[in-house]
Protein backbone atom coordinates (compact mmCIF):
# COMPACT_ATOMS: atom_id res chain seq x y z
CA UNK A 1 0.00 0.00 0.00
CA UNK A 2 1.29 3.43 -0.95
CA UNK A 3 2.10 5.82 1.86
CA UNK A 4 -0.11 8.89 1.89
CA UNK A 5 -1.46 11.72 4.02
CA UNK A 6 -5.05 12.92 3.72
CA UNK A 7 -5.56 16.64 4.30
CA UNK A 8 -8.93 18.28 4.90
CA UNK A 9 -10.46 21.07 6.90
CA UNK A 10 -10.76 20.46 10.62
CA UNK A 11 -13.86 18.57 11.70
CA UNK A 12 -15.63 21.60 13.17
CA UNK A 13 -15.28 23.58 9.94
CA UNK A 14 -16.41 20.61 7.84
CA UNK A 15 -19.50 20.23 10.03
CA UNK A 16 -20.17 23.98 9.80
CA UNK A 17 -20.00 23.97 5.99
CA UNK A 18 -22.18 20.86 5.83
CA UNK A 19 -24.75 22.49 8.12
CA UNK A 20 -24.74 25.68 6.01
CA UNK A 21 -25.35 23.57 2.89
CA UNK A 22 -28.24 21.66 4.50
CA UNK A 23 -29.79 24.83 5.94
CA UNK A 24 -29.50 26.54 2.55
CA UNK A 25 -31.20 23.56 0.93
CA UNK A 26 -34.03 23.78 3.48
CA UNK A 27 -34.27 27.57 3.27
CA UNK A 28 -34.44 27.69 -0.53
CA UNK A 29 -36.88 24.79 -0.69
CA UNK A 30 -39.32 25.77 2.06
CA UNK A 31 -38.99 29.47 2.94
CA UNK A 32 -37.76 31.42 -0.08
CA UNK A 33 -38.13 29.24 -3.17
CA UNK A 34 -36.07 29.54 -6.31
CA UNK A 35 -39.17 30.74 -8.17
CA UNK A 36 -39.60 33.61 -5.70
CA UNK A 37 -35.90 34.45 -5.97
CA UNK A 38 -36.09 34.47 -9.76
CA UNK A 39 -39.07 36.82 -9.59
CA UNK A 40 -37.18 39.15 -7.24
CA UNK A 41 -34.04 39.22 -9.41
CA UNK A 42 -32.79 36.83 -12.06
CA UNK A 43 -29.31 36.42 -10.54
CA UNK A 44 -30.40 35.39 -7.01
CA UNK A 45 -30.98 31.67 -7.79
CA UNK A 46 -27.52 31.40 -9.37
CA UNK A 47 -25.88 33.08 -6.36
CA UNK A 48 -27.78 30.75 -3.99
CA UNK A 49 -26.69 27.65 -5.93
CA UNK A 50 -23.08 28.88 -6.04
CA UNK A 51 -23.00 29.49 -2.26
CA UNK A 52 -24.56 26.10 -1.51
CA UNK A 53 -22.19 24.21 -3.83
CA UNK A 54 -19.16 26.06 -2.42
CA UNK A 55 -20.12 24.98 1.09
CA UNK A 56 -20.70 21.40 -0.07
CA UNK A 57 -17.26 21.26 -1.73
CA UNK A 58 -15.59 22.77 1.35
CA UNK A 59 -17.27 20.18 3.55
CA UNK A 60 -16.35 17.23 1.29
CA UNK A 61 -12.97 18.20 -0.22
CA UNK A 62 -9.84 16.30 0.71
CA UNK A 63 -6.30 16.32 -0.63
CA UNK A 64 -4.45 13.04 -0.88
CA UNK A 65 -0.69 13.60 -0.65
CA UNK A 66 1.77 10.94 -1.85
CA UNK A 67 5.38 10.92 -2.95
CA UNK A 68 4.21 11.71 -6.50
CA UNK A 69 2.29 14.82 -5.54
CA UNK A 70 -1.20 15.89 -4.54
CA UNK A 71 -4.62 14.90 -5.83
CA UNK A 72 -7.93 16.57 -4.97
CA UNK A 73 -10.84 14.24 -4.19
CA UNK A 74 -14.34 14.41 -2.76
CA UNK A 75 -15.10 12.54 0.43
CA UNK A 76 -18.76 11.53 0.32
CA UNK A 77 -18.89 9.31 3.39
CA UNK A 78 -16.21 8.40 5.92
CA UNK A 79 -15.35 5.29 3.88
CA UNK A 80 -16.02 6.43 0.30
CA UNK A 81 -13.93 8.78 -1.81
CA UNK A 82 -14.84 9.95 -5.27
CA UNK A 83 -11.59 10.15 -7.25
CA UNK A 84 -11.87 13.00 -9.69
CA UNK A 85 -10.24 12.58 -13.05
CA UNK A 86 -7.34 14.88 -12.34
CA UNK A 87 -3.70 13.93 -12.43
CA UNK A 88 -1.45 14.40 -9.47
CA UNK A 89 0.09 17.83 -9.13
CA UNK A 90 3.78 16.88 -8.89
CA UNK A 91 6.15 18.32 -6.29
CA UNK A 92 8.63 20.98 -7.40
CA UNK A 93 11.61 20.16 -5.19
CA UNK A 94 13.61 23.33 -5.87
CA UNK A 95 11.02 25.52 -4.14
CA UNK A 96 9.61 23.02 -1.61
CA UNK A 97 9.56 24.88 1.70
CA UNK A 98 7.30 25.80 4.58
CA UNK A 99 7.00 29.15 6.34
CA UNK A 100 4.97 30.49 9.22
CA UNK A 101 4.16 29.41 12.75
CA UNK A 102 1.62 26.81 13.85
CA UNK A 103 -1.28 26.85 13.02
CA UNK A 104 -0.71 29.44 10.26
CA UNK A 105 1.62 27.65 7.87
CA UNK A 106 2.28 28.52 4.25
CA UNK A 107 3.87 26.09 1.83
CA UNK A 108 5.56 26.45 -1.52
CA UNK A 109 5.42 23.04 -3.16
CA UNK A 110 4.39 23.20 -6.82
CA UNK A 111 5.71 24.94 -9.89
CA UNK A 112 2.31 26.50 -10.63
CA UNK A 113 0.43 27.83 -7.63
CA UNK A 114 -2.62 30.04 -8.12
CA UNK A 115 -1.95 29.84 -11.89
CA UNK A 116 1.43 31.56 -11.53
CA UNK A 117 4.78 29.99 -12.24
CA UNK A 118 7.13 30.02 -9.27
CA UNK A 119 10.89 29.73 -9.20
CA UNK A 120 13.47 29.63 -6.40
CA UNK A 121 13.99 33.39 -6.86
CA UNK A 122 10.26 34.25 -6.96
CA UNK A 123 8.34 33.04 -3.90
CA UNK A 124 5.88 35.71 -2.71
CA UNK A 125 3.65 34.86 0.25
CA UNK A 126 0.49 35.60 -1.73
CA UNK A 127 1.34 32.73 -4.11
CA UNK A 128 1.84 30.16 -1.35
CA UNK A 129 -0.66 27.52 -0.25
CA UNK A 130 -2.14 28.42 3.14
CA UNK A 131 -2.81 25.54 5.51
CA UNK A 132 -5.00 27.38 8.02
CA UNK A 133 -7.17 25.10 10.12
CA UNK A 134 -6.05 22.09 8.13
CA UNK A 135 -6.23 18.61 9.57
CA UNK A 136 -3.15 16.34 9.51
CA UNK A 137 -0.71 19.12 8.57
CA UNK A 138 1.68 17.87 11.26
CA UNK A 139 1.62 14.44 9.61
CA UNK A 140 2.32 16.12 6.25
CA UNK A 141 5.53 17.70 7.61
CA UNK A 142 6.70 14.33 8.95
CA UNK A 143 5.66 12.59 5.69
CA UNK A 144 7.65 15.03 3.55
CA UNK A 145 10.70 14.67 5.78
CA UNK A 146 10.57 10.86 5.71
CA UNK A 147 9.31 10.02 2.23
CA UNK A 148 10.01 12.71 -0.32
CA UNK A 149 13.44 12.74 -1.86
CA UNK A 150 14.65 16.28 -1.37
CA UNK A 151 18.13 16.19 -2.85
CA UNK A 152 17.35 19.17 -5.07
CA UNK A 153 15.87 21.25 -2.22
CA UNK A 154 17.43 24.41 -0.91
CA UNK A 155 19.51 23.33 2.13
CA UNK A 156 17.87 25.96 4.37
CA UNK A 157 14.37 24.80 3.39
CA UNK A 158 15.39 21.17 3.95
CA UNK A 159 16.74 22.02 7.41
CA UNK A 160 13.45 23.77 8.26
CA UNK A 161 11.52 20.61 7.33
CA UNK A 162 13.87 18.51 9.46
CA UNK A 163 13.48 20.82 12.46
CA UNK A 164 9.68 20.87 12.19
CA UNK A 165 9.48 17.11 11.68
CA UNK A 166 11.73 16.45 14.69
CA UNK A 167 9.64 18.85 16.79
CA UNK A 168 6.40 17.07 15.86
CA UNK A 169 7.92 13.60 16.29
CA UNK A 170 8.94 14.57 19.84
CA UNK A 171 5.48 15.98 20.47
CA UNK A 172 3.93 12.74 19.23
CA UNK A 173 6.13 10.73 21.62
CA UNK A 174 6.05 13.02 24.68
CA UNK A 175 2.64 14.66 24.39
CA UNK A 176 0.44 12.28 22.39
CA UNK A 177 -2.85 13.87 23.49
CA UNK A 178 -1.70 17.37 22.53
CA UNK A 179 -0.39 16.07 19.20
CA UNK A 180 -3.72 14.36 18.52
CA UNK A 181 -5.69 17.52 19.35
CA UNK A 182 -3.51 19.75 17.16
CA UNK A 183 -3.49 17.25 14.32
CA UNK A 184 -7.09 16.15 14.15
CA UNK A 185 -9.39 18.52 16.00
Amino acid sequence: MEKQVVLSLRSGLRLFHGAVFLYGFYFFHEIFTFKQMFEAHWILPFVAIFIMMTNLFLACSIYVVTEDGVRWMLLLWPVACLPLRRKFTPWYYEILQVRGVFPFYYMFAFEYQNSRRLSPGFLPYRESIPFFFCRNFLDLIIFIDENISCGEMDPEARERFRQLADKYRRMRMNHPIMYWILNRA
